[in-house]
């Protein structure tokens, strides 16, 4: 089974600014590939908030001649194959960016997903926070975080460590995601 597991990193609140994608993916327990990019966000999109230059260290020129999202999908279209589950730590806010970008884009995409933090809470509860880097370090993980490759690349870490790796396995922390262009 591949699972593609993803970050993103924003310019602002909100979840179309997307301006980092890491992306990480796994077959049978096993990192097979790896790929991050910088975004440029969509017009209306690009203001970058001071906050959020201090938390991910990305500028508005680091993006400036990037790709736009709907570029940057086409090229590791690969990774969002219709077999393929994604992950991430949490789930609802990149998934939300996913979302958001394809709508945004009017790309119509369905897949399966789960969130590493969900995964983490059941498999380690001891643990008591569940944050990114609280498992990482947990786990012995390396971790620049807020560094797109290298969160996918944690989260990735949660997968391989549960052992849950194939969809039925998984299927308890799986739910479906479906956007399609507005008509």
């Amino acid at each position: 089974m591949k699972i593609t597991v993803i970050d993103f990193e924003t310019a602002n609140y909100h979840r179309a600014s997307a301006c980092a994608i890491g992306i990480v993916q796994l077959e049978n327990g096993a990192v097979v590939a790896q790929a991050e990019s910088l975004i440029r966000p969509p017009p209306g999109y690009r203001r970058f908030i001071p906050q959020f230059i201090d938390i991910h260290g990305i500028y508005p020129t680091d993006v400036q001649d990037a790709p736009d999202f709907d570029e940057v999908f086409e090229e590791y279209r690969h990774f969002f194959t219709e077999d393929t589950v994604l992950a991430a730590h949490n789930a609802p806010f990149d998934m939300s960016v996913l979302g958001a970008l394809m709508t945004h884009y009017r790309i119509p995409y369905t897949c399966d997903g789960f969130c590493t933090m969900r995964l983490a809470r059941n498999c380690w509860p001891h643990i008591g926070s569940f944050g990114l880097a609280n498992v990482a370090r947990h786990l012995g993980v390396a971790l620049q975080h807020h560094q797109a490759a290298s969160d996918a690349n944690a989260a990735a870490a949660i997968v391989v460590a549960s052992g849950l790796t194939d969809r039925e396995k998984l299927r308890p922390y799986m739910r479906r995601y479906n956007w399609q262009p507005p008509c």
